[in-house]
């Protein structure tokens, strides 16, 4: 009786190891996949603190890695908008959806730049807290075109990101981009500090 309930603790075990081991190398892969995707992506706690950073942000932050963790994301972004920044980031951390916000990018010891900012709030439910994940590109607005004339209508709107958002969400609005309504009504208002 005794030698049946340690063989089947043994096995047990052997399972557990197996899994372990299956998640370890899932983990790996998920973390590879992570570090050399070819976009910038970012993790941040609901305060904007990087827990984590991938090869490219760190290249387009123009800083180590390394030293990305640990640093407030708002070390990144222009002076002028900080305070638009943390009334977005309020409002992420208490959404599910993927929201699109364009912010001024100040890497370290460069110019700064417009940038095109993917963001999602994401639950951990053993930890009790959210992390945000950043996806950032560099705003093909920042990069010097031509001016061309409008022949009708349907070329301000055709070939133009679509933002859909529920009734009653506040869109804080950037002062830089104009912004069309396809469907519904807005209501505006104006804050200033």
């Amino acid at each position: 009786m005794l030698q049946l309930a340690v063989e089947e603790l043994y096995q047990q075990n052997e399972e557990l190891t197996q899994n372990s081991t299956l998640l370890e190398i899932q983990r790996q892969h998920y973390q590879e996949l992570f570090e050399f995707a070819p976009a910038a992506y970012l993790v941040t706690d609901e305060q904007g603190i990087i827990k984590e950073a991938n090869r490219v942000a760190a290249q387009l932050l123009n800083i180590d890695e390394n030293f990305l963790v640990g640093k407030p994301i708002i070390n990144f972004i222009s002076q002028e908008q900080h305070s638009y920044f943390f009334s977005t980031i309020n409002q992420i951390s208490q959404s599910e959806q993927i929201r699109e916000i364009l912010l001024r990018l100040k890497p370290r010891h460069d110019d700064s730049f417009d940038a095109s900012w993917k963001v999602k709030s994401v639950a951990n439910q053993h930890e009790q807290h959210t992390k945000l994940h950043w996806l950032i590109n560099k705003s093909v607005a920042s990069e010097p075109v031509e001016s061309t004339d409008v022949k009708n209508f349907t070329d301000l709107i055709e070939n133009r990101p679509i933002h859909k958002h529920s009734k009653g969400e506040i869109i804080t609005l950037i002062p830089l981009l104009i912004w069309f309504v396809r469907h519904g009504l807005v209501k505006l208002s104006a804050f200033s500090e």
